[in-house]
C-alpha cells in the first residue's frame, strides 16, 4: 500500500543515489571510511541476495523515505504538547513496599471433613469433567496410498527424459577477491601478482584485509549482477588468476582457487527419488477418486462402516476424548493429539452423527462420527480430594495473606514504620523498588502494576494495600519526582524521539488508510484458482 503511495507522487530514485547511499553505509566502510566491496558481498553472501536485488531493495527503501519525509512523518510535536506530556508519563514515585505472599503461612492445617464437603460444594465448577466424545475416525491419506504403488521401470524412464535438465549440475568454481576503487590501481596490484607476489599479500596491502572468499559461483549467478566478470571468472579452463574486471562498485581481481565441473545424475541415481515422487503424484490423484467415491457412496445412504471397508480406509475407534485429544486419565490420546482440525470437527459435530468429508493438509481426508457424548460433570469428592484439600489450604493462606497486610497497613497509616513493623516477621521485609512511573512493574521488589496506580493515586505518606499474584503486599508513598525536561535533557530528547516515532507510525497508518480507500482491488482469478 505504501509503494503504491510512492507510485502516485511519481517517486523516483536514480542509481546514483542508490549507490551514493550503499556506499555511505558505515558497515560497509573500512579503513578511512572507504567503501568496501569485499564487505558488500559478504552482506549479500549472508543473506543470500544478488546485486541486482539488494540494488532494487535500498531504492524502494529510499523512495519510501522520501515519501515519509513529504509526509511529515520525521516532524515532531510542539513543546507546549510535548512537555504536559512528558510530566505526566514520566513522573516517578518513590515507595516502600512489604509483600506479603500466601506462602509463608506454612501452619494451615488440613480441613475436616465437613469443612471440606462445604468447599467442594461451594467450588464444584472447579473440580469439573470436561466433556468427553465417543468417536470413529475414517482417514485415508496420500502417504499411505503411495506405499502401494509400483511405478513401472518404463515410466520411471520416461520421466527422467523429461526431466533430464533437473539431473543436469552446472559448473562451479571456487574463488576468492578482492575490489579496487581504480583500473590503475587494479591493474598494477595484478601486475604485481603476476610477478610472483602473494595473492593474499597483495590484498592486505591495497585494501587493508584479506581476500573474500567467494563459495561456489555459478556463472548464471554472476552474470546477474556483472556479465562482462561472469565471462572473465569462467573464461579459463583452469583455475588461477582473472585480469581485473570492473563492477559498479570497483575493479574486481580474482584467483579462482577450484573449478567443480558440470555433472549429469544418471537414471539410476535419480531412479529411488523418481519413484517416490511418481509414487504420490498418482496418490494424490487417487487420493481425490476415493474422496469423490466416498462422499457418493455416503450421500447415497452408505454406512460409514460399510464405505471404509468397501474402500480400505483406516478406521480408528476413540472411546472417550476431550477437546484436547486426551482420555479421562488425561493422557494423549495417539492419532488425535497434535491434530486439531480433527477435534474441532468432532467437537462440531452433533452426537449420533457423521460430519462432512474433511480435508487435512493438502493430502489426507477424514471422516468422523460422533458415537457418543458425555456432558462436562462434577467430579466426586473422592476422585479430586487431594486438588479440593489444596485448593481450601490454598484459600486459607490467601486470607491470611489479606488479613495480614490489612493489619500492617491499619499499624502504618497511624504512624507506625513498615521496617519497625515486621522486624523479625519470617518471609516478610520492606522493598524499595528504584523511582517507578504510573506504568511501571518491578516484581522482584513487589511492585505491580496495581499496586502502582493506587500508589500514584496517593499523596506522600499514604498507605495502601493490594492483591498480587503471590498475595497481598502493603505500599507507603515516600515522595513524588516530577519530571522536569531541564533538568532530564537526555531523558527528554529520548522521549521526544519515541512519541515523534509514534506519531509517524499514525501519520503513515492514516496514509494508507487513504491509499487502500482510493485503490481498487482486483482479484486475479487466475491465480486464485491455481492456488485452490
Amino acid at each position: 500500500i505504501f509503494d503504491k503511495g510512492v507510485e502516485r507522487q511519481g517517486i523516483a530514485v536514480s542509481n546514483a543515489l542508490v549507490t551514493r547511499t550503499i556506499q555511505a553505509d558505515p558497515g560497509l566502510q573500512g579503513e578511512g571510511g572507504v567503501f568496501d566491496r569485499g564487505r558488500f558481498e559478504t552482506l549479500l553472501a549472508n543473506n543470500q541476495l544478488s546485486e541486482a536485488t539488494f540494488v532494487e531493495i535500498m531504492r524502494t527503501r529510499l523512495a519510501r523515505e522520501q515519501l515519509a519525509s513529504a509526509l511529515g512523518v520525521s516532524g515532531s510535536a510542539p513543546e507546549q504538547i510535548l512537555k504536559p506530556i512528558f510530566a505526566h508519563r514520566l513522573e516517578r514515585r518513590v515507595a516502600e513496599i512489604v509483600p506479603v505472599p500466601r506462602a509463608v503461612f506454612t501452619d494451615v492445617k488440613d480441613p475436616d471433613p465437613a469443612q471440606l464437603e462445604a468447599f467442594y460444594k461451594e467450588r464444584q465448577r472447579s473440580f469439573m469433567a470436561p466433556e468427553y466424545r465417543a468417536l470413529t475416525i475414517v482417514s485415508f491419506n496420500a502417504e499411505d496410498m503411495a506405499k502401494g504403488i509400483a511405478v513401472p521401470e518404463d515410466k520411471l524412464k520416461e520421466e527422467y527424459q523429461q526431466r533430464e535438465a533437473e539431473f543436469e549440475v552446472r559448473e562451479t568454481r571456487d574463488a576468492e577477491q578482492f575490489v579496487l576503487p581504480t583500473k590503475e590501481d587494479a591493474d598494477r596490484v595484478f601486475a604485481e601478482i603476476q610477478k610472483g607476489k602473494d595473492f593474499a599479500a597483495a590484498a592486505r596491502a591495497a585494501t587493508g584485509g584479506a581476500p573474500i572468499a567467494t563459495g561456489a559461483l555459478s556463472k548464471d549467478g554472476l552474470a546477474q549482477q556483472a556479465p562482462a566478470m561472469a565471462e572473465a571468472v569462467f573464461a579459463s579452463s583452469k583455475p588461477g588468476l582473472v585480469a581485473p574486471t570492473q563492477s559498479p562498485f570497483g575493479w574486481h581481481i580474482f584467483r579462482v582457487l577450484k573449478i567443480n565441473p558440470a555433472r549429469k545424475t544418471s537414471f539410476e541415481e535419480a531412479k529411488a527419488e523418481l519413484a517416490k515422487a511418481m509414487a504420490r503424484e498418482q496418490a494424490i490423484e487417487a487420493l481425490y477418486q476415493v474422496a469423490n467415491k466416498v462422499e457418493d457412496a455416503l450421500a447415497g445412504g452408505g454406512k460409514l462402516d460399510e464405505v471404509a471397508k468397501q474402500h480400505a480406509l483406516s478406521v480408528q475407534r476413540v472411546a472417550a476424548t476431550d477437546q484436547l485429544g486426551r482420555d479421562p486419565k488425561a493422557q494423549p490420546i495417539a492419532g488425535l493429539a497434535g491434530k486439531p482440525e480433527i477435534l474441532r470437527v468432532a467437537f462440531s459435530t452433533e452426537g449420533g452423527r457423521d460430519s462432512r468429508l474433511t480435508e487435512l493438509g493438502g493430502d489426507a481426508y477424514f471422516i468422523v462420527r460422533v458415537e457418543g457424548v458425555t456432558p462436562p460433570a462434577p467430579r466426586p469428592l473422592a476422585e479430586v480430594k487431594t486438588l479440593a484439600v489444596a485448593a481450601w489450604k490454598d484459600d486459607q493462606r490467601e486470607a491470611m495473606a489479606k488479613a495480614r497486610a490489612q493489619a500492617l497497613a491499619e499499624k502504618a497509616k497511624t504512624g507506625g514504620d513498615l521496617a519497625a513493623l515486621v522486624a523479625g516477621e519470617r518471609g516478610l521485609k520492606v522493598m524499595l523498588p528504584a523511582p517507578f512511573t504510573r506504568t511501571a512493574a518491578d516484581p522482584a521488589h513487589g511492585l505491580t502494576p496495581q499496586l502502582a496506580s493506587l500508589l500514584f493515586d496517593a499523596k506522600p505518606d499514604e498507605v495502601v494495600v493490594a492483591a498480587t499474584p503471590d498475595g497481598h503486599a502493603v505500599a507507603k508513598l515516600k515522595s513524588i519526582v516530577p519530571a522536569d525536561p531541564a533538568k532530564e535533557p537526555a531523558l527528554y530528547a529520548q522521549f521526544k524521539e519515541q512519541l515523534r516515532q509514534q506519531m509517524g507510525g499514525d501519520i503513515i497508518a492514516q496514509y494508507s488508510t487513504s491509499i487502500r480507500a482510493k485503490t481498487k482491488v482486483e482479484i486475479n482469478r487466475a491465480a486464485f484458482d491455481k492456488l485452490m
